[in-house]
This record gives structure tokens, sequence and C-alpha cells, in this order.
């Protein structure tokens, strides 16, 4: 679990992206952030990661030292916390194989990064490639891949880590409907399969009450609703996207469905 405790994310005098967040994130075991673009849900898994700095309060891991505590202890925090990207981040040239194994690293060191993995590492990315049924294209350069089967590579990725936590940031936005329901069903299995919890962060309502047990509605920066997903009504979505009409609108259509 992360703690959040009175985290302020400023990146300009007149941009707040995060104002005063309390949050513990990995206490449920498949979170939904939900809000209209722009509320702070990115910035909040960056900031739960230690990828982007607080400008004020402090971010605590699972045994309340703060992330940054020391190099160590935020290289330890990093290992632990599985990321998954909206736009992958996977490295275009190389195989679906070697991004995999490219999750290893903090826990073999830097030294390995110049050097051919080791076996049991090799064959733990194949293990993940499989289990998000891409074993047949382990050799294939990502750049040759699809959007969905990029997805599921760095999925793969985050699960070699061997975390404890998955932060997944939009992970579907680019996707078609379809697929991103298949995206979303194979996080939900894989971390319900190895006990890992998941924090995702999503903009479509439809798929946040589908596979979410418990939701923080975020806007502009603050935390307008946090609570189970049976609590996600009318009332709480227009709360959410207040003053996102095309948002709110389609919000409080899938609701009214």
């Amino acid at each position: 679990m992360i703690r959040l405790e009175h985290v302020s994310v400023e990146f300009a005098a007149d941009r707040t992206a995060l104002d005063d967040i309390c949050l513990s994130l990995g206490k449920h075991r498949f979170t939904v952030l939900l809000g209209p673009s722009g509320a702070g849900k990115s910035t909040m898994l960056r900031v739960a990661n230690g990828l982007v700095a607080p400008t004020r309060g402090t971010v605590r891991n699972r045994h309340g030292i703060p992330i940054d505590a020391t190099r160590s202890t935020l290289k330890t925090h990093r290992r632990d916390t599985g990321m998954v990207f909206q736009q992958h981040h996977l490295v275009g040239r190389l195989s679906a194989l070697a991004n995999v194994v490219n999750g290893r690293l903090g826990r073999l060191g830097r030294i390995h990064a110049l050097l051919p993995p080791p076996q049991r590492d090799r064959l733990l990315a194949l293990a993940m490639l499989d289990r998000v049924g891409l074993l047949d294209r382990a050799y294939t350069p990502a750049q040759q891949l699809s959007g969905g089967e990029q997805q599921r590579v760095g999925i793969a990725r985050a699960l070699a880590q061997e975390p404890s936590l998955i932060l997944a940031d939009e992970p579907v936005a680019s996707l078609d409907p379809a697929t991103a329901a298949q995206i979303l069903t194979l996080i939900d299995t894989l971390t319900r399969h190895d006990g890992i919890r998941a924090v995702v962060s999503l903009h479509q309502v439809e798929l946040a009450t589908r596979f979410a047990d418990w939701i923080v509605g975020l806007n502009q920066g603050r935390i307008v609703f946090e609570g189970p997903t049976s609590k996600l009504d009318p009332a709480v979505l227009d709360r959410i996207y207040q003053g996102s009409t095309p948002e709110r609108e389609q919000a409080l259509g899938r609701a009214a469905q």
C-alpha cells in the first residue's frame, strides 16, 4: 500500500495538478481513479511511483517509510510497484521478450543491462508473455505489434518485476472498446490470480463500474469522491465531472443506461 499524506503538486504558479491529497492506494483489490482530462489522475500515479516529486506532502511505502528517504528506498519502492503506461513506453526496435526482460533490471542491477539476461529471468519473461497470450510474438520487434499487443507486453513487463502493486495510467485510452475491455479483463484476471493489487486510471465510466471494487473520483486535482463502485450514482458522477461538459454528459448518459 502507498500512502499520500497532504500531497500537492504544482507545475507552475497558476497550475496545481494535485491539491492536498490524503489517500491510501492499494488498500482495495482493484481501484479506479476516475475523472475528466486534467483532473490529476496521471500525476497521482506518477507521484505514487516516485516519478514526480510532490511540491508539498509525503509519499510513504507499505512500511510507512517515505519513498524518497534514501536512493535505496526509492529503488526498492519502484521495483515493488509495477507501472503500465498509456503510451506503452516500449523500445520499438527490441523484441517483445527483450522489453519484458527489462522489467527485471530493478532486481538484477545496472550491470545486467549490458549483459545477456540470466536464464531464470529469460524464462520468467517468456512465461509472462505466455500469460498475456503473446508467446508466439516473443521475438517480434515491439514496433511491429498492434496497440493492444504492445499494451499486453507492457503488462507482462510489469508482472516480470514481481510487484505487490500495479499502477496503470490510462492503459486503454488509445484502444478501441473491444480491445480496451480485453486489456482490463487481463489486468483483472492476472492480478486476481497473483494476489496483486491494481490501481488504474480511466475516463470510461462503464469500464470503471465493470471492473473496480473501489472508486476515487478526482476533479481539478482534488478528491471529490471515494467509495465502493455501488455508490457511483448520477449525483456522484455530476460531482466528478462538474465543469467538463462533453465528458460530464457522456458519464451521466452511461449512468442512466
